[in-house]
């Protein structure tokens, strides 16, 4: 993707194809990492693997047989007729095999652009895609970068977020896929370091991944926004999903694809890497289709609120602590401790009970002796409405109050 870099991985293979076999190392890497185990032989010139995983359909387990190494004349065509074993053992075709096995390493971003009349897209309206989906995963990480609790409506120029975001970027590949309609497919590696034959292990999720995720929820988002009619949907989500300016770049791209022929209809999909662990709060991303013309708008709706509660004055809130915890959704990530409060609002009886997530030490420090002192607390931020509830975003001026205290104070 960037840098002149392109991935050829992801187009649709044939058995036949053996120009296109991985190397003997990286399909074992792959074998190891998805559960199948390595059967010891006396023979040092092949390598045996089998799994105890039963089929969907029933059938027996192949035993897969291949070279140790490329030198072999017969390499590539034996580690194809494993693919192909693995393909009708799993009820799949051989390039969903094929394309696992080259991109086991990396979470996988794919469009397909339904226009059956044309060959294609024309290179004047490539760069203009590209760039978008340059925008789109660094702005994503940008985002994902801030606390949780601290993620802003409207990005900034925090330098630390833009480094971050340039650094996923430059990792990404971008290919081409999908034989009868045009479609682009975008490889973010999830960079872990992998062993030749390890055992199967799982690591947590890394900034990549998180990333993904998150333009996996967004676009689901404004999936189920416009089949509802409801922008709230969008800007509700802003700890998982998109802001302002990720809804800004995906309404100009599909504004870009919508220019080609009478609104195309478009399809996201992902392919998710099996080396990290799923996050068991994230839901796996079904594809998601829809108008490209008709989307957009959604976007841009979403932007423009989105904009004007970046614009909302700061509101005070004051209350009797109700919980102070650590957030179970802390990430090992961030640089923070992650602390969440809950109040029962008394200044403002309407809203009821409010979320505060300590965005440093000393402010959840102050709230554990305000808890302790049996006192009230005080905070000042951008209140938001969650749909079963309030958080108050981007707290400040955390303090203890008694708990009588003056309303005009």
């Amino acid at each position: 993707m960037p840098n002149g870099r392109s991935s050829n991985r992801s187009f649709l293979f044939t058995p036949a194809d053996d120009h296109v076999a991985p190397t003997v190392i990286r399909f074992a890497q792959y074998l190891a990492k998805t559960g199948w185990i390595k059967i010891e032989q006396n023979d040092s010139k092949i390598l045996v693997y089998g799994t105890t995983d039963a089929s969907d359909s029933g059938s027996e387990a192949p035993i897969l047989i291949f070279p140790t190494n490329d030198n072999f004349s017969d390499a590539k065509p034996r580690i194809n007729d494993a693919i192909q074993a693995i393909a009708a053992f799993r009820g799949k075709q051989f390039s969903d095999i094929l394309t696992e096995v080259f991109c086991y390493d990396a979470d996988i971003l794919r469009q397909r652009i339904d226009i059956p009349q044309l060959r294609g897209i024309s290179l004047k309206i490539m760069p203009e895609l590209v760039r978008h989906y340059r925008e789109l995963i660094s702005k994503s990480t940008q985002l994902e970068v801030f606390p949780k609790g601290e993620r802003p409506y409207r990005l900034g120029k925090s330098n630390k977020a833009i480094q971050k975001g340039k650094e996923v970027v430059e990792k990404c590949l971008f290919g081409h896929t999908f034989a009868g309609s045009f479609g682009i497919s975008i490889e973010v590696p999830v960079e872990i370091e992998t062993n030749l034959f390890p055992e199967v292990s799982h690591c947590t999720a890394t900034l990549e991944r998180l990333t993904m995720q998150r333009i996996a929820t967004g676009l689901s988002d404004a999936h189920t926004a416009m089949r509802n009619g409801q922008i709230g949907v969008i800007s509700k989500n802003l700890e998982n999903g998109f802001n302002a300016d990720i809804c800004q770049t995906m309404a100009e791209l599909l504004t870009v694809i919508a220019q080609i022929e009478e609104s195309p209809r478009v399809e996201y999909s992902f392919g998710w890497s099996p080396l990290i662990v799923p996050d068991s709060t994230f839901k796996q991303a079904k594809p998601i289709t829809f108008t490209s013309g008709d989307m957009a708008s959604v976007f841009n709706d979403a932007a423009k609120e989105m904009i004007k509660l970046h614009r909302s004055n700061p509101v005070t809130v004051k209350g009797e602590i109700l919980t102070l915890t650590d957030d179970p959704e802390k990430k090992d990530t961030d640089e923070k401790k992650r602390r969440t409060i809950t109040i029962r609002c008394k200044n403002k009886s309407d809203l009821g009970c409010i979320k505060i997530t300590c965005s440093t030490e000393d402010d959840y420090n102050a709230a554990c002796l305000a808890r302790g002192h049996g006192n009230w607390l005080s905070a000042r931020g951008i209140l938001i409405n969650e749909g079963q509830g309030y958080r108050l975003r981007n707290p400040q001026n955390l303090k203890a109050l008694p708990p009588l205290f003056d309303e005009d104070e």
